[in-house]
């Protein structure tokens, strides 16, 4: 019994170091007001990254307008495209050595259409290594790692969007405008 009260103790007291050094969980930087509202649009609207996107925004609170006139901006996903680079020398019965790419091309637009921000590309590469006996095509760990990889791109364009640079942009888009 003195054992479990410890224990608990123990892991109570650790929480709160934790808690209190201001540790948490990396997730999704949040976007500032100015994107608060937004139209999402792109050529794959049914597609894993689109999906994955619509999701994350909701989560974190954005407002995905119907249609472009209903938000001041619209976040246009130009293009999203994967690569495989095979990158062993040797013969097949070896382990594969794959760089898978990951390419999203996106601007942001006002409800008029006329460019704020972009077009820019953001690109994430990973390592995948495979047996010899194991196809690059409806394989998990492929399936798995272009998972993670949307994951990853949709914190970097957060992150972008976010930055000081995307929001001067915005504003003085914005300000051109209003003269």
């Amino acid at each position: 019994m003195f054992k479990i009260n410890f224990l608990k103790k123990i892991a109570l007291s650790s929480c709160m170091l934790v808690a209190g050094c201001g540790f948490h969980l990396r997730g999704l930087e949040p976007l500032p007001t100015s994107l608060q509202n937004i139209y999402l649009t792109t050529n794959d609207q049914y597609g894993a990254f689109t999906k994955d996107l619509r999701n994350q925004m909701k989560w974190a609170n954005v407002k995905l307008a119907a249609n472009r006139l209903a938000a001041p901006i619209t976040l246009h996903i130009i293009k999203t495209k994967w690569n495989n680079l095979n990158i062993t020398t040797g013969d097949s019965t070896e382990a594969r050595v794959y760089i898978v790419k990951m390419d999203m091309t996106y601007q942001l637009e006002s409800s008029k259409g006329i460019v704020i921000y972009g077009p820019q590309t953001l690109s994430i590469n990973q390592q995948l290594i495979l047996n010899a006996n194991q196809l690059l095509d409806n394989n998990d760990q492929y399936t798995n790692l272009q998972e993670s990889m949307r994951v990853l791109m949709m914190q970097r364009l957060f992150e972008v969007l976010s930055s000081e640079a995307t929001q001067k942009a915005i504003q003085a888009k914005f300000r051109d405008q209003k003269k």
